[in-house]
C-alpha cells in the first residue's frame, strides 16, 4: 500500500494543538499516530495547511505546557528533522555508556576502598567531578539531572569522625547514577524507534510524490489514461510542499474537463507547476540538506571548503536548468535566479572562514525562503 494513503480524505480526525504559544483546533491526518500528524484543508487561510506537526515531550516541559508541537514546513525539513533526531539519539547513548563505563570502574575501586583522607583517589574524584558537572544544568532531562544529583551526593559525603570522603557511599551513589542513566538510555531507545519508523515513511512518501510530479511533467497529452490517474493520485498529496500545488493542479485539470480553457494552455500551466515543485525537490536535496549539515556541524576547514565549493557547484548547475528550461514561469524563474544566484555570492566570499557558521547559516536561510515561496 503507498505511503501517501495516510492522507485519505476519510482519515481526517478533529485535533486541539499547542503551537508557538496558541492553541488552535484542525482537522489533521494521523501519520501514522497522534505523535506525527499533517494539517489538513482549512478557509482559515492561516498558511499552516499541509504542515508536519511533532509532538514533543521535551517541548513541553521546556514551556510548562505552553508548546507542545512543533510545526514543520515540508516533508523534506521533516525527513532531515527525523534523521538528526535518530543521530543525535545515537550519539547520546555512545556518550551515557562512556559515563556508564567510568562510573561503575570508579564504583568498584572506592568499594574496596574504604574510609578516605583527603587527597587520595585524586584521578578518581576528578573523573567523578567532571561526570557530574557534565549532567548537570543546562542539561534538561530528569534523569542526566538525578545522576549529576546522586554522583554529587557521594562525593559531597564525609565521615563523622574524620570529616572525609568515604569510598562505599561514593561507589553506591555511582551505582544509583548508572541506574538513571540506563532509563535515560531506555528512553532514547523508545524515542530513536519513533524516528526510525516515520523517517522511512516520510522518505518513501517524498519519493512517491516527486515520481508523481516528474511523471505529470513527462506526459505528452492530457487525455491520456495516465494523466488521468497521476491527477488521481494528486488528492493524497497532502504534505508541503506538494500540497498547494496538487490542489492548483486539480483545478486546472477541472478547468479542461469542463470546458473553460483550451488543453494547450491548461497543460502548460500545470507543466509550470510540476516543474516549480521539482526544483524546490533538487534544491532541498542537493543544497539545503549539505547547507545545514555544514552549519550545525563541526567539521575541519579542508572538509568544509570541500563542501562549500560542491554546493556552489550544485547551485550553478541548477541556475543554468532554470535559465534553460521554458517550462518555468516568468515570476517563478525571477525569484529563483535571484535567490540562488544570493546565496551562491554569499558562499563565495573569500572571507568565508572568517564567520563560517554565519554565512552558511545565511545561504541556507535564503534557499530556504526560496522553496517556501516557489510551490505556494
Amino acid at each position: 500500500m503507498s505511503v501517501a494513503y495516510f492522507f485519505d480524505s476519510r482519515l481526517h480526525r478533529e485535533m486541539h494543538l499547542r503551537v508557538k504559544g496558541e492553541t488552535i483546533h484542525r482537522q489533521v491526518y494521523h501519520f501514522p499516530d497522534a505523535k506525527l500528524v499533517v494539517i489538513g484543508p482549512s478557509k482559515e487561510g492561516d498558511g499552516r495547511t499541509g504542515k508536519a506537526i511533532l509532538h514533543s515531550n521535551e517541548l513541553r516541559d521546556r514551556t510548562n505546557g505552553a508548546i507542545e508541537h512543533m510545526e514543520i514546513p515540508n516533508s523534506f525539513r521533516l525527513q532531515a528533522l527525523l534523521e538528526h533526531i535518530d543521530k543525535g539519539g545515537s550519539e547520546e547513548t555512545r556518550v551515557l555508556q562512556m559515563r556508564m563505563h567510568e562510573l561503575r570502574v570508579a564504583g568498584d575501586y572506592l568499594m574496596r576502598s574504604g574510609k578516605l583522607k583527603n587527597g587520595d583517589a585524586m584521578e578518581i574524584f576528578g573523573l567523578l567531578r567532571a561526570i557530574r558537572q557534565d549532567l548537570a544544568e543546562p542539561k534538561r532531562n530528569a534523569q542526566k539531572l538525578a545522576a549529576s544529583r546522586n554522583v554529587g551526593k557521594g562525593m559531597d559525603y564525609r565521615s563523622p569522625k574524620a570529616n572525609n570522603p568515604v569510598g562505599p557511599v561514593v561507589a553506591i551513589t555511582a551505582k544509583a547514577a548508572v541506574k538513571r542513566l540506563e532509563i535515560r538510555i531506555a528512553q532514547i531507545l523508545g524515542v530513536r524507534s519513533f524516528a526510525n519508523l516515520r523517517h522511512a515513511l516520510v522518505t518513501a512518501f517524498n519519493r512517491e510524490a516527486e515520481q508523481l510530479f516528474k511523471a505529470l511533467k513527462e506526459e505528452k497529452s492530457m487525455r491520456s489514461v495516465n494523466f488521468s490517474g497521476h491527477i488521481a493520485q494528486l488528492e493524497y498529496m497532502r504534505l508541503q510542499p506538494f500540497e498547494a500545488p496538487s490542489r492548483r493542479i486539480e483545478l486546472l485539470y477541472d478547468s479542461f474537463r469542463y470546458g473553460d480553457a483550451s488543453e494547450l494552455d491548461i497543460f502548460a500551466a500545470i507543466r509550470r507547476e510540476a516543474h516549480a515543485v521539482l526544483l524546490v525537490c533538487v534544491i532541498e536535496r542537493q543544497v539545503i540538506r549539505r547547507l545545514s549539515h555544514m552549519a550545525h556541524n563541526d567539521f575541519e576547514e579542508t572538509l568544509v571548503k570541500k563542501c562549500r565549493l560542491e554546493t556552489i557547484d550544485s547551485i550553478d548547475r541548477i541556475a543554468k536548468r532554470v535559465a534553460a528550461c521554458d517550462s518555468f514561469s516568468e515570476s517563478a524563474r525571477s525569484i529563483a535566479t535571484t535567490k540562488l544566484t544570493h546565496a551562491r555570492n554569499i558562499l563565495a566570499q573569500e572571507d568565508l572562514f572568517e564567520t563560517p557558521k554565519k554565512r552558511l547559516k545565511s545561504a541556507d536561510k535564503i534557499l530556504k525562503e526560496l522553496t517556501a515561496i516557489l510551490p505556494v
